[in-house]
C-alpha cells in the first residue's frame, strides 16, 4: 500500500510539482515489521476547493506531462484506495482496461455488500454489452486516439487545497494509475462537491475534450456521481448514475 502510494506520489510530483508535496521515501518500522510509513515534505495545506481557474490548470498540466513510459494503461505497482487494491494490470487498449478495472470493482462491491438485486445485475450487464462499447470504445477507433496519462484518480474535494503562501492549488492521497485523463474529470461532477461543470470546462482550455465531442457528457457520466472505489459500501450511490447512463 504505501509502495503504491509513494510510487504514485513520485510519477505527480515528477510530472507537476507545483501541485503536489515533493515525496520523501517509504518503508517499513524498525519497531514494528507490520507497520509501514510514506513520507513527504511538510505543506500547510488550508482546506477548501482552489480556484477554478488554477486548479483545472495544473491538473491539466498533470496530464499532459505524465505519459506513461510504455505507452500502456494501468501501473506497474499494486495501488490501493483506502483498503481496496484496484486494477491496475497493464493492456494496450483503454477499453480493455477500463472493463477490467469495472469488473474488479463489482466484485469487490458484490463481496462487501452481498448479492446484488436483479436491477443492479441488469444495469451491470447493461454497462458492459452495451454502454462501455458505445461511449469508450469510439475514443480509440475511426482513426480516433487518445495515450495513457497519470491520474491522481480520486479528485473529491477533500484530497484537494489551497497552500497558504502561493494560493496554488495542492492535491493529495491519490491512487494512482495511467488511464484516459477525463476520467479524473468525474468526481467533479458529483452534485455534493463544490466542483462542477465551470471547473470542467476550465480544464478544457488546456486540455481539449476527447474525440467524440458528442459523447462527452456521456463519459464523464460513467465516472459519476464519485469513484467507482467507493461502490464497496455505496450500493445506491451505484444504481443512481448507471440508471441515468444507461437510459
Amino acid at each position: 500500500m504505501m509502495r503504491g502510494a509513494f510510487v504514485g506520489s513520485n510519477a505527480i510530483y515528477k510530472a507537476c510539482p507545483d501541485i503536489f508535496p515533493k515525496p520523501i521515501g517509504w518503508g517499513q518500522y524498525e519497531s514494528d515489521p507490520k507497520a509501514y510509513f510514506v513520507l513527504f515534505n511538510f505543506v500547510d495545506i488550508v482546506a477548501g476547493v482552489p480556484d477554478m481557474h488554477a486548479y483545472p490548470r495544473r491538473l491539466a498540466e498533470m496530464h499532459i506531462q505524465g505519459i506513461a513510459p510504455d505507452g500502456k494503461y494501468g501501473f506497474h505497482v499494486e495501488v490501493m484506495c483506502a483498503f481496496l487494491p484496484i486494477y491496475v494490470e497493464k493492456h494496450e487498449s483503454w477499453e480493455e482496461f477500463y472493463t477490467k478495472y469495472m469488473q474488479h470493482l463489482f466484485i469487490a462491491e458484490k463481496r462487501a455488500q452481498s448479492e446484488p438485486s436483479t436491477e443492479m445485475e441488469r444495469l451491470t450487464r447493461s454497462l458492459f454489452d452495451r454502454i462501455i462499447p458505445r461511449l469508450i470504445r469510439p475514443l480509440e477507433t475511426g482513426g480516433r486516439e487518445i495515450k495513457p496519462r497519470l491520474l491522481h484518480s480520486n479528485l473529491w474535494d477533500g484530497n484537494a487545497g489551497v497552500h497558504p503562501e502561493t494560493e496554488e492549488p495542492s492535491i493529495f492521497d491519490p491512487s494512482c494509475f495511467y488511464g484516459h485523463n477525463e476520467f479524473d474529470l468525474g468526481p467533479w461532477r458529483c452534485p455534493r462537491h463544490k466542483t462542477g461543470k465551470p471547473y470542467i470546462e476550465e480544464y478544457h482550455k488546456s486540455f481539449a475534450k476527447s474525440a467524440p465531442e458528442e459523447d462527452h457528457e456521456g463519459q464523464l457520466d460513467q465516472r459519476y456521481p464519485e469513484t467507482y472505489e467507493e461502490w464497496a459500501t455505496s450500493r445506491g450511490e451505484t444504481i443512481c448514475p448507471m440508471k441515468g447512463t444507461i437510459a
